[in-house]
């Protein structure tokens, strides 16, 4: 906030069948290397259900993004 930085992160997250990050690529800067860092941080922690009731679960690719913007 002090340095007043703000922007997008664009991330890939490879999730495993119980909806947990596994590996997470950057796919484009906010320009700013720490909040970049924050983002892959956070998203380590991200979970996610599956929708698709009946199928057997499976490795996923999703896109995920992270905004910081000041107020």
């Amino acid at each position: 906030m002090r340095e007043a930085q703000q922007g997008g992160v664009e991330l890939m997250l490879l999730l495993d069948a119980q909806g947990k990050t596994q590996a997470i690529i950057l796919s484009r800067s906010s320009g700013y290397p720490l909040l970049d860092a924050a983002a892959l941080k956070h998203a380590r922690d991200w979970r996610y259900e599956r929708e698709a009731a009946g199928k057997a679960p499976s490795m996923s690719l999703i896109r995920g993004t992270v905004t910081f913007k000041l107020d």
